[in-house]
């Protein structure tokens, strides 16, 4: 009897086992990715139109996706002038001789409410289905000015440092002063970088040139009247400095020795046990080195916990990043967390049936989500000061850290920078980074306009990083300026004054050496 009865209990156990099996394999067969779901990710053609009354409802749904989830809207314009420049947007619309707009002309006016935040992670772009042609100069702009730092090889040469004065008859500053408008950035740096790397972009859809260009320049004290045609590729004018590789190791070659470096080229989608482990060897190996260096230029960002790990490394000592981190919900931000919620169930592998039950407690991030979803709309949090630890470890690096930064230094990669110079980490050579020292992070709010599908970013957090909530960037202890000579890329002048540098410092006596630890 106990033997049958023994029998059946696992029969059913089996047959049990065959269902779930079944079950999940089917249920899983029918799941699809949460990142391809959720996002439309349509290319767009910018010359199509759509009615003035859906481009009014995208502006609208905008201005209020900026208002209600940015943690920080009105840093820079008060809520009164914001809502007046969605309003002057809006009339630009109504005002517009046709019945529809085009898509690009919707682009400009979105970019433009959302420069008045300042935030960088505050983003509009479109999804191109047509190549654009490229203005034939590489350029950078300083204190209002054009001027020529390259020239492609198909194009008529311009001396470097030529200025470009005008371009069909407009004035170079004029122009300069309509482009600034797009720009979401408090960083004149920064908003000058960006108008340079769009150039072309904005030479073809927002003043509609398509093949060739007029173009005034002073050279030597010379004016010239050219035209330059437009090209079918990307030109690069610059040597490109970093590797394809996110990070790697490496020593900088001194008169005497060398000194080893990590070069940290991103900060995303790294298999961080991987990189923990060559981290650990790093140190293992040259933790009574008298110097190393850490080269986050161009770095665009991604997470922060890369960077931490390292800095880990260079203290005994509590580390601390912010002074506040700032927490906001929205519509728009619970959405985000749902789907980041989706997108940790998938990687998980578990089947999207499953994903309204409470199972996000299964994985590392359960509390952090169920604690976020259990905020108001409009509810703000502080976390107040925060901190991580250094690591326990008998390889702690006890010698001078360089870390180099430029301003293509931005996001996580800016906080690393941040992070290193208020512990008094080391010694920062370069120039000012990308964003401001406090700024919106976490760029959750991915979404797309319904009626035209341009997409946004958008941050849901706010970390201050200093007290005074600065504008500036973080600023090097040692300041690296380049000619335009030297800005092609030739030479890489970090490099050049890191040499100069630890030159120095050996020549001082061990006690006097700044930045020793």
């Amino acid at each position: 009897m106990i033997i049958k009865w023994i029998g059946s209990f696992f029969k059913v156990i089996g047959i049990l086992l065959v269902v779930l099996i079944v079950f999940y394999f089917v249920s899983w067969s029918i799941t699809t990715d949460p990142s391809e779901s959720s996002y439309r990710f349509n290319e767009i053609d910018p010359n199509a139109t759509i009615s003035k009354e859906k481009a009014l409802e995208d502006l609208n749904d905008y201005y209020h996706a900026i208002a209600t989830a940015h943690p920080k809207p009105y840093r820079y314009v008060s809520k009164l002038e914001f809502k007046r420049v969605k309003d002057s947007l809006s009339n630009i619309v109504r005002n517009h001789p046709n019945d529809s707009v085009r898509k690009v002309d919707l682009y400009f006016l979105l970019r433009s409410l959302a420069a008045q935040t300042k935030d960088t992670h505050t983003i509009i772009f479109m999804s191109q289905n047509r190549d654009i042609r490229y203005f034939p100069y590489g350029i950078r702009i300083l204190n209002q000015n054009i001027y020529v730092v390259g020239s492609d090889s198909t194009s008529q040469q311009l001396p470097v440092g030529t200025e470009i004065t005008s371009i069909n008859g407009i004035k170079t500053n004029k122009i300069l002063a309509s482009l600034s408008s797009f720009e979401s950035t408090a960083l004149e740096h920064t908003k000058n970088n960006k108008i340079a790397r769009n150039f072309s972009f904005y030479l073809n859809y927002y003043y509609n040139i398509k093949d060739a260009v007029q173009l005034q320049v002073k050279s030597q004290g010379k004016d010239t009247i050219l035209t330059a045609k437009l090209i079918d590729h990307k030109a690069s004018f610059r040597r490109k400095r970093k590797s394809e590789s996110k990070y790697q190791f490496s020593n900088l070659a001194m008169s005497d020795n060398s000194v080893p470096v990590i070069d940290l080229n991103d900060c995303s989608n790294i298999d961080l046990n991987e990189f923990k482990k060559e981290i650990d060897l790093f140190f293992e190996k040259h933790h009574e080195e008298d110097f190393i260096i850490i080269d986050v230029r161009d770095n665009a960002g991604g997470s922060e916990e890369y960077g931490r790990y390292i800095l880990a490394y260079l203290t005994d000592k509590r580390i601390k990043t912010y002074e506040n981190y700032i927490w906001k919900m929205s519509d728009v931000a619970r959405l985000q967390i749902l789907q980041k919620k989706n997108r940790s169930f998938y990687n998980m592998k578990v089947p999207s049936v499953l994903w309204s039950l409470p199972i996000h407690k299964l994985h590392q991030y359960g509390s952090y989500i169920e604690d976020k979803l259990s905020m108001s709309n409009g509810e703000i949090r502080n976390s107040g000061p925060s901190y991580f630890e250094a690591h326990n470890t008998n390889y702690r690096f006890k010698g001078h850290a360089i870390m180099l930064i430029n301003h293509g230094t931005a996001s996580a990669a800016q906080d690393i920078a941040a992070i290193f110079k208020k512990n008094e980490l080391g010694t920062l050579i370069g120039s000012e980074t990308k964003n401001s020292m406090s700024f919106g992070g976490n760029i959750w709010v991915d979404l797309e306009l319904k009626n035209s599908g341009i997409r946004y970013y958008m941050p849901m957090t706010y970390g201050v990083m200093d007290l005074a909530d600065t504008v500036a960037g973080v600023q090097p202890d040692i300041k690296v300026d380049y000619s335009f000579k030297e800005y092609n890329g030739k030479v890489d002048k970090e490099i050049k004054i890191v040499k100069e540098y630890v030159n120095k410092i050996k020549k001082m006596p061990a006690g006097n050496r700044v930045g020793s630890r």
